[in-house]
Formats: structure tokens, sequence, C-alpha cells
């Protein structure tokens, strides 16, 4: 993520790199770990959440979870690179 995140979101979970784990290691190892760093940032506000590659969504999903937790309004995505697997070459 971007190095704005800290003022925005703090980790509150040590994770490992996302990028050799399959679907369901990736849900187990991004869930819980952030937080909102000023609620008020966010309370009743619609958000744009820009990630740099969207692979199976799992760090977008976590996060826009976090921010509806905190009080945002509608959370909107944009990614700058997505990742298309193949047939049978998905994890």
């Amino acid at each position: 993520m971007l190095p704005w995140k800290v003022f925005f979101f703090k980790q509150v979970k040590v994770t490992s790199a996302q990028a050799t784990k399959t679907k369901a290691e990736r849900a187990q190892n991004i869930k819980g770990a952030f937080e909102v760093n000023r609620l008020e940032w966010v309370a009743e506000k619609n958000v744009l959440l820009v990630d740099d590659v969207f692979t199976t969504g799992e760090t977008v999903n976590e996060t826009a979870k976090t921010l509806k937790k905190a009080g945002a309004g509608k959370v909107y995505i944009f990614t700058l690179g997505r990742v298309v697997v193949g047939k049978g070459l998905d994890r």
C-alpha cells in the first residue's frame, strides 16, 4: 500500500506477503489486519479506495469492510491493474 496509509489506516495484525497464497489463505491472512486511525475522516463520507493490483480482491474487501465499520458511506474501489488467471491456473 501507499505510504500515506499510516495516516489513514493502521495495521493491527502482522501479515505475510499475499502473492503466493491461495484465495482462502489470503482471506485468512488479511482478516482483521486494519483499523481506521481517524474515524472522523470517514464517518458518513464516501471514500475512494485506491489499490495497485487486484488479484483476488481480499485486501480491498477487508479494507472496505473496515471503512464501513468505521462509519463510511459508500466505498468505491479503483485499481490500477488486475491479475487475470487462465482456466485451471487460479489458486
